[in-house]
């Protein structure tokens, strides 16, 4: 009787189902409009950065291309000619802010709209086309309308604020086409299955040809750069040929390979099929023209994140460190193709490291502080101040700089400026970095008086990102002087007489801190 109770009061006494987990509804959230994409006004999952300054989500802007758009939607500023062929340089500091974001606000990171719906994105902002009335009658036949003339390509830093380098547009030249030459007006649709062979020919004659008609057909042509990088035997013939004893298939050679690079889907492409040492070996031991190539295919290629520790691993660093070092005014622009593939190569903390143990701040400073004179010397030098932003990141960078003239020869640089360009802006952005740090060294006084009326002047008359660095800099060095007043007892000089910095700027093209576009 007692085993029948305890069974009825079990199948009585049951524990009750557990209560479903409320799941809170989504409240309405507003994005920040850094965040979203100009065409698309959504949170961007892959943005890039144009030569405009403005960034875009990477399918939203390759449709606004491939609607036959020339220019930036925001700015209308002329896109690039590697832009207008869909190479873009990818916004890596905006993709790792969104990112942050997300995770601190506990959100999904936004994804990549589709073609189609990028597409759609780009219609409607498009305007409807006007119909055409029809002539009355046939005249004269149409006057061709000139041709766009597009600027060169632009490059911009990241912010000093993010710990990398200032934000500036500074006109770069890849080279991929040779000056003396236009491009070809129709390209071949199919690509000859023979050039492989001739490329591979003992004809010193017929490989020349088969170079030049490889580089004639990659010139102006996407299609067949991509078709040429993904065919294995036409490109194993066409690496072998950079080694060619004859100079005009070397050189044809190397700059098709220059030419496949600018498509942004064949620069892993290349890499993974092993052109790094190729180009390495037309640096060491090419012709003139082949070394120029190669220096400029590097650049294009170490604009991918994904080569960046390959080629600093194959020891490219030292040949490019030489290359800036050593070119003279005939060399200028391979000089600032070099620098460039070192500024991106300097993004990578492991490729710091090589080239501080390569001697690089000391040359750096040491060109930047030769490079004063002629009629392009600023390019070059405000691409070493940039290499020495990047490499300001980390402490064997600054304990580096620290013992160099770094200070010296930007304060030179401010010194003997003489407008508003990517110099001025450059030379503030280190003098931020290594005054910023706390170094007592350079914090007040280590700034001589000129510089810093010049200084004054840039933050006052300035413009743009220029008139912001100099006066985020009197700002620095006005809290150092409070600070070492405070620390001893008051006295007069030059210092107290420094005009108080101007307010900062407020228009849609200030700098914001971490919130500044940058790649």
């Amino acid at each position: 009787m007692r085993k029948f109770l305890n069974f009825h009061h079990r199948q009585h006494s049951t524990t009750p189902a557990p209560v479903p987990e409320v799941v809170p509804t989504p409240t309405v959230f507003s994005w920040p409009p850094e965040f979203l994409c100009p065409l698309s006004s959504q949170p961007m999952s892959d943005p890039i950065i144009l030569s405009s300054g403005q960034s875009y989500e990477r399918n939203c802007i390759l449709a606004w291309i491939q609607s036959g758009q020339t220019a930036c939607y925001l700015t209308e500023q002329p896109l690039s000619p590697a832009e207008l062929s869909c190479s873009f340089v990818p916004n890596v500091s905006l993709r790792s802010a969104i990112h942050r974001f997300c995770q601190s606000s506990r959100l999904e990171p936004p994804s990549a709209p589709s073609d189609d719906e990028a597409r759609l994105f780009v219609a409607n902002l498009l305007p409807e086309p006007q119909p055409q009335p029809l002539p009355p009658a046939p005249a004269a036949p149409p006057v061709r309308a000139a041709p766009v003339i597009q600027p060169r390509i632009y490059h911009s830093a990241t912010n000093f604020n993010s710990g990398n380098s200032a934000v500036f547009p500074l006109p770069l030249s890849s080279r991929p086409f040779p000056r003396d030459e236009p491009p070809p007006e129709e390209t071949q649709d199919v690509i000859p299955c023979s050039l492989a062979q001739k490329l591979r020919s003992y004809d010193n004659d017929e490989q020349a040809a088969a170079a030049r008609e490889i580089r004639q057909l990659t010139r102006s042509d996407p299609a067949s750069r991509l078709t040429i990088a993904s065919d294995g035997a036409l490109l194993s013939a066409l690496l072998q040929a950079t080694a060619s004893p004859d100079s005009r298939a070397q050189s044809d050679s190397v700059a098709t390979v220059v030419n496949l690079s600018l498509e942004r889907e064949s620069k892993v492409l290349l890499v993974r099929a092993g052109v790094l040492q190729f180009l390495i070996d037309a640096l060491r031991s090419g012709c003139s023209e082949a070394r120029g190539h190669a220096v400029a295919a590097l650049f294009s290629l170490a604009v991918e994140e994904e080569n960046r520790i390959v080629i600093g691993v194959i020891g490219a660093i030292p040949l490019l460190l030489r290359l800036v070092g050593t070119s003279g005014a005939g060399d200028r622009a391979t000089a600032e193709d070099a620098a460039m593939a070192l500024y991106y190569l300097s993004l990578e903390r492991g490729n710091k490291a090589k080239m501080i143990r390569e001697g690089a701040v000391p040359m750096l400073v040491r060109r930047a502080r030769a490079s004063t004179e002629g009629e392009d010397a600023g390019s070059i030098q405000a691409r070493c101040f940039m290499i020495l932003c990047n490499l300001t990141v980390g402490e064997e960078g600054r304990r580096s700089l620290l013992g160099s003239d770094a200070l010296a020869a930007a304060s030179e640089a401010i010194e003997m400026s003489t407008g508003a360009g990517p110099v001025e802006e450059q030379a503030l952005a280190l003098m931020l970095l290594l005054v910023g740090r706390g170094n007592g060294r350079y914090a007040p006084t280590g700034l001589p008086q000129p510089v810093i009326r010049e200084v004054t002047r840039l933050a006052q008359q300035g413009k743009g990102r220029i008139r912001e660095k100099a006066t985020a800099l009197l700002m620095l060095l006005k809290e150092a002087q409070a600070a070492e007043l405070r620390s001893r007892p008051p006295r007069g000089g030059e210092w107290d007489m420094m005009p108080p910095p101007p307010p900062a700027m407020q228009d849609a093209h200030s700098i914001t801190g971490p919130k500044t576009a940058g790649f």
